[in-house]
């Protein structure tokens, strides 16, 4: 799969994510923070392409339970096809944070 597909696919979510993250600024105002969601795309040719989600406690910033599975969320709401030749393709995407 290319990049600049995958890339372009996270990217229709962002709006998803700063929800995500707005909601957070509710609850702590002014807080910033960066990490990984990484996830994985499957599928068979025909059939589509699905995602799981992960969360990577060990890049993220922001320690918030809530705030981490909203933004993991976002990640299933990726619409993608599946691989061309099947199996799977691992995608570790990076987000930032910061308020304004």
């Amino acid at each position: 799969m290319q990049k600049a597909y995958i890339r372009s696919r996270v990217g229709e979510r962002v709006p998803l994510a700063r929800e995500c993250y707005d909601q957070f600024l509710e609850r702590a105002p002014d807080t910033q923070g960066r990490g990984t969601a990484p996830f994985t795309i499957e599928g068979e040719p025909g059939v589509g392409g699905v995602g799981t989600s992960e969360r990577d406690e060990a890049t993220m910033t922001i320690h918030d339970p809530e705030f981490a599975a909203c933004v993991q969320e976002t990640r299933f709401a990726i619409e993608v096809d599946p691989p061309p030749a099947g199996g799977e393709v691992r995608v570790i995407s990076p987000f930032e944070f910061r308020p304004g």
